[in-house]
């Protein structure tokens, strides 16, 4: 039987050798997310799963490469498209000195995808019996190019802010080699922080939940910072690895959308991003109590005791994004 850990390292192969040429074909690469759409849910700065996701492009048929959107009531997930290109598109053009435009390639796409988007809203393209929330976020994902074009072309303040304002809200424009590097970081390594069936686990989770106690105290849920964000998801992706290569955990926090590259520092090689996106306090806020919730359970798996309450709504009350009775 394959396990999770398998699963996710055999995409990555696939998606490594792809992405050694860049004239790879669209097909190809709708070929790859279609058998592995847990790329995207794992690397995309959304809340989705893997079932949301569904392949288009059907053959004649004016539509995106694939559409995503919650089939379980989700109050944090969110609805749109992915519309994939190649990876040696070209996504910027620099006409004259410090003036900064999007390609005509980039420009299709966006304009491509607006349009798909909107059909999403106004069309029934899915079952009766699948849920769709049109009130959460649209949002739409272009996969195509390559970071290393960013980097070298946006190479200083004010191509930076031009370029940051040519993308509609909601619109970003993902390079195939962030994407990669984004999905890449959320295979866990191949090491067993914590097997459950040993007795020392009890002692090595009690440790974890200390860690967590201490942050949850010191978290009050009314602003974010670096810190906050770095703390929570640190420790969410060290219980995912304490759970052990073949339970596939679906993370309540999701990543920040760091492959969203600004513009870099001369000498990073586009590695190394200026700028990232993060949460509201109150979706943050949202996101760490579920987190809590699904390490309360492990508690009582092993019947450990904890200072946390068996409710921690308070701190989502605490941001403002929780209406109590």
């Amino acid at each position: 039987m394959i396990t999770r850990r398998e699963t996710l390292n055999n995409a990555r192969e696939r998606f490594q050798s792809l992405l050694q040429h860049r004239s790879t074909p669209e097909s190809q690469w709708q070929s790859l997310f279609a058998d592995c759409p847990f790329i995207f849910s794992e690397s995309l700065p959304v809340r989705i799963h893997e079932d949301d996701i569904r392949p288009l492009a059907r053959l004649g048929c004016a539509e995106p490469d694939f559409i995503f959107f919650p089939k379980r009531p989700d109050p944090l997930g969110s609805y749109g498209v992915i519309e994939l290109k190649r990876a040696d598109t070209r996504l910027i053009r620099i006409p004259r000195k410090d003036v900064l435009s999007l390609s005509s390639d980039a420009n299709d796409a966006i304009a491509q995808a607006k349009k798909y988007a909107i059909e999403v809203k106004v069309i029934p393209i899915i079952r009766p019996d699948e849920l769709m929330v049109l009130g959460n976020d649209m949002h739409i994902f272009i996969i195509a190019g390559m970071s290393e074009e960013i980097a070298t072309k946006v190479t200083n303040e004010i191509l930076r802010t031009q370029y940051e304002g040519l993308l509609p809200a909601n619109c970003h424009i993902v390079p195939f080699d962030t994407l990669f590097r984004a999905f890449e970081s959320r295979i866990p390594p191949a090491v067993h922080l914590l097997n459950t069936w040993l007795p020392q686990a009890h002692a090595t989770f009690q440790t974890f939940l200390t860690e967590i106690e201490q942050a949850y105290n010191g978290y009050k849920g009314f602003w974010l910072n670096d810190e906050i964000l770095d703390t929570w998801m640190g420790l969410e992706k060290e219980f995912s690895w304490m759970l052990g290569p073949d339970v596939h955990y679906r993370e309540a926090i999701p990543p920040r959308s760091t492959y969203e590259i600004r513009g870099s520092e001369p000498g990073t090689d586009g590695r190394r991003p200026l700028a990232t996106e993060a949460p509201n306090p109150s979706m943050f806020a949202a996101q760490v109590c579920m987190f809590i919730n699904n390490v309360l359970l492990k508690t009582r798996e092993f019947g450990i005791k904890s200072s946390l309450p068996a409710d921690v709504k308070e701190l989502w009350q605490r941001s403002g994004a929780y209406a109590s009775d």
